[in-house]
């Protein structure tokens, strides 16, 4: 039988291991699961990593906002998710936005991915 389950310690370290040697920004934190679903010898074959965060998406600036009007403003929404007990936080940000980019980086963001493509779907 097919089925979808926790990776054991084992399975964990090949995939983390795997994705990384791959140039993959899989990360797990204390708010995520990986997941594998089984192949027909009960193996891991296809895994997931499933999260629960907080995410500033998207986040809007004016064209005149300086940089450090935004940075204050990042600030203020870190406040607010420190003082709520969330650990860390996502947001993304557009390729051709450098400096932002630096900046964010600067300032302890680590980029995670390289451009890929955002998707919602709605479950209800």
């Amino acid at each position: 039988m097919f089925r979808v389950r926790p990776a054991t310690t084992e399975e964990a370290k090949n995939i983390l291991e795997r994705e990384f040697a791959a140039g993959h920004g899989l990360e797990l934190t204390e708010r995520a699961i990986l997941v594998v679903f089984e192949n027909a010898k009960g193996e891991a074959q296809d895994y997931a990593v499933l999260r629960t965060a907080l995410e500033i998406e998207p986040v809007g600036f004016a064209p005149e906002s300086s940089t450090s009007r935004r940075f204050n403003f990042i600030q203020n929404l870190e406040t607010f998710a420190r003082l709520s007990g969330i650990p860390e936080y996502y947001f993304s940000i557009v390729p051709d936005d450098v400096e932002w980019q630096k900046t964010v980086e600067k300032f302890g963001a680590e980029r995670i991915s390289n451009p890929v493509l955002r998707y919602r779907k709605n479950l209800r």
